[in-house]
């Protein structure tokens, strides 16, 4: 179906604008490393600073190890999927 000129969907108001996705994304891809982190890496030094480089294009420069380390504590009783899941849905 074709909208007219100075119409709109509704279903358009129910997505995440560009800035909500993009926050959507970074928290996501947060919770994903710290759950790795945690489960597997977190005595691995080389792991923590691949991690921090990974998450830098969802994160702001000043992300570093310190916040992953948080992230880990933050997210460790989260289940994943409620973080990643409404990716899926935008």
């Amino acid at each position: 179906m074709r909208a007219v000129q100075g119409t709109y969907r509704e279903q358009i108001l129910q997505a995440p604008t560009n800035k909500q996705l993009g926050y959507m994304l970074a928290l996501g891809a947060r919770a994903m490393y710290a759950k790795a982190v945690g489960a597997a890496f977190a005595h691995s030094e080389h792991m923590i600073d691949r991690a921090v480089e990974a998450l830098r294009p969802f994160t702001d420069d000043g992300y570093n190890e310190a916040n992953l380390i948080a992230d880990v504590e933050a997210f460790r009783d989260q289940p994943l999927q409620q973080y990643v899941a409404p990716l899926g849905r935008a």
